[in-house]
């Protein structure tokens, strides 16, 4: 069964999906171990050379002898990867994190309360790598018009109000794996269709948010071109 395991883990079911042959060993390090703190920001191919073992045996062992779930980041994109993607014009900054309440017993991850200001504090404000203005440009009217939403991304007459308004010295992230949750500090104002859902910094209980459709809705129609961004 191990052997069975083993194959599953490092080459798919039936040579399908496998997260190890995807990124390999070498891309993964854990993030969080209660029970043996001394683990956490090991890198589990260098941890498995350091004690002369397979990587796959170590995985296991920490599954078979940790007393409390080990949890593990696949990190395949290397820091200068990341960096060199930033600046490129046709990127853009967005997430797939869904914000998931602490008391729902189901998997939790930092960027959902931490990719923004993430790019605003540390890869704007500290590192320089972007520019304030064109970290905005990739996080609204860049994405707003690849999907060719016109009337979202920016701040214009007939334009759904979706404002964020933060402090360029203090806004940061922090989000971690053992506080996903953790909100950012910095934002000031958030509103969502005209209605504040953040006021000074507190939530107002407001819940505006709606379906915004796309291109791939079969139910949608190209607006008129008179509505487009210049």
């Amino acid at each position: 069964m191990r052997a069975k395991v083993k194959e599953f883990t490092e080459n798919g079911i039936d040579g399908g999906f496998s997260w190890v042959k995807a990124v390999g060993y070498g891309s993964m390090r854990v993030v969080d171990a209660p029970t043996s703190p001394e683990l956490v920001g090991e890198n589990i191919e260098l941890l498995a050379r350091k004690r002369k073992q397979e990587p796959f045996d170590l995985v296991a062992e920490l599954i078979e002898t940790s007393e409390q779930p080990i949890m593990i980041t696949l990190g395949a994109i290397d820091e200068a990867d990341v960096r060199a993607l930033l600046v490129q014009p046709w990127n853009m900054v967005a997430s797939d994190g869904g914000y998931v309440h602490g008391d729902q017993g189901v998997f939790r991850h930092p960027r959902s309360t931490g990719t923004f200001t993430r790019i605003l504090g540390h890869y704007v404000r500290d590192e320089g790598v972007l520019t304030l203005p064109d970290a905005v440009r990739k996080m609204t009217s860049l994405p707003a018009e690849h999907l060719r939403l016109y009337d979202r991304g920016r701040i214009a007459v007939g334009y759904a109000a979706d404002i964020a308004s933060f402090d360029a010295a203090r806004v940061r992230d922090r989000s971690t794996w053992t506080d996903p949750n953790a909100l950012s500090e910095g934002m000031v104002h958030v509103l969502v269709n005209g209605k504040l859902v953040l006021r000074d910094g507190e939530h107002t209980g407001a819940r505006p948010g709606q379906v915004v459709r796309g291109p791939g809705w079969k139910g949608w129609r190209e607006p008129r071109q008179d509505r487009q961004p210049d």
